[in-house]
């Protein structure tokens, strides 16, 4: 599958290399809608530094949409499938 930064990912000033990076890696996802289909992902950079992506998934392609640093209150309530990564002290 293949991944498009759009414009508006860069609304945080995060690098289109960061948000790959995180989308290669190991990480937590969580529908977000249906139609189109949109996810979250909860994940690290290339430099370790944790992440959340909202990304729409159309023609085999992850269009990502926002991208920033995760928030603290994402810490706080982590969507079910990150809770792993918060259990090993990784979020």
């Amino acid at each position: 599958m293949s991944i498009k930064i759009l414009d508006s990912a860069h609304k945080h000033n995060l690098s289109d290399d960061s948000s790959r990076a995180c989308l290669a890696k190991e990480h937590a996802e969580q529908m977000l809608d249906c139609q189109p289909e949109k996810r979250l992902y909860a994940g690290f950079d290339h430099n370790g530094s944790p992440l959340e992506i909202i990304a729409l998934i159309e023609d085999n392609t992850i269009k990502v949409i926002h991208a920033m640093k995760l928030r603290n209150a994402r810490r706080e309530n982590p969507p079910e499938s990150a809770r792993c990564f918060y259990k090993r002290g990784m979020l």
